[in-house]
């Protein structure tokens, strides 16, 4: 097995579409951490319990979602209307103490 800081999971390669790691009842490639690797996803999800790092997480979609707008144009290219979105959340996100902008 390789070493843990050399680990590579191929998650982005995986082609279920109802994927293991979205659903209990969903499927994973033989390789899929999610099914194989049971103690390491038991402590990330302990570390979710964190309120903190919840918070994190979740604002860190927040902004993957604003930015994914317009993911089908190539090239992509960022546009105003993105920015905007992130603008109008600012207020949300600067209401966190601890995550810097």
């Amino acid at each position: 097995m390789p070493d843990r800081k050399t680990e590579d999971f191929h998650c982005a390669k995986c082609g279920f579409k109802e994927k293991l790691c979205v659903a209990e009842e969903g499927k994973g490639p033989p390789w899929c951490p999610t099914q194989n690797r049971e103690r390491v996803r038991t402590a990330a999800m302990q570390k979710y319990e964190d309120p903190e790092l919840r918070e994190f997480a979740r604002l860190a979609s927040v902004q993957e979602g604003a930015c994914c707008a317009a993911r089908d144009a190539v090239p992509f290219v960022p546009t105003e209307e993105t920015y905007l979105s992130l603008e109008k959340r600012k207020p949300q996100l600067d209401a966190s103490p601890n995550i810097i902008l």
